[in-house]
């Protein structure tokens, strides 16, 4: 073989090899919030929930997927639902938690302040993914007096649980 022949062929192989390389990073980096599928069907999921029985009457509710589980949840969808989340609440009746939904990914924090029970939580992205999660405990102050609960990625979707009761894996609409 010529240099000239070796040379070409040297940048052939680095050629490809970036490209494969490239390839491979995309798909690495690419996850479940770039899937518009997994995002529109938990949205519909939100947005077409039914009207929720005690005690959160006024509320919705929905079923949701999270790892192999199928929970019936209240949806806390405006920002005063979010605000209160299970804030006075010492049980949570027929549900298996409640889901926050949020208009786009935020950063926001959680608080304990006026509840009674030990809840556990999970952050998810847009399209379901599981960011985060945390086991929070109850806190007789206030919102400015107790414990920040800020997950490590910026989260869509959150699921509160009574302590225990979190599933594994992330949300999707119930199989």
């Amino acid at each position: 073989m010529t240099p000239r022949a070796r040379v070409v062929a040297g940048v052939i192989v680095i050629v490809v090899g970036g490209g494969l390389l490239v390839a491979a990073l995309v798909a690495a980096l690419r996850s479940d919030d770039d899937a518009p599928s997994a995002a529109a069907e938990l949205q519909r999921l939100f947005v077409g929930a039914g009207a929720a029985d005690a005690p959160f009457r006024g509320l919705t509710e929905a079923r949701v997927g999270v790892g192999g589980d199928c929970l019936r949840v209240v949806i806390a969808d405006t920002p005063e639902e979010r605000s209160r989340g299970l804030m006075d609440r010492r049980d949570l009746g027929p549900y298996g938690g409640m889901v926050f939904v949020s208009q786009a990914e935020v950063a926001d924090a959680f608080t304990m302040s006026g509840t009674f029970v030990p809840l556990d939580i999970a952050w998810f992205r847009t399209g379901g993914t599981r960011g985060d999660d945390a086991q929070m405990v109850p806190c007789r102050g206030t919102v400015a007096q107790c414990p920040r609960y800020t997950p490590r990625t910026r989260w869509r979707f959150a699921l509160e649980t009574l302590h225990g009761d979190l599933p594994s894996g992330d949300l999707a609409p119930c199989a």
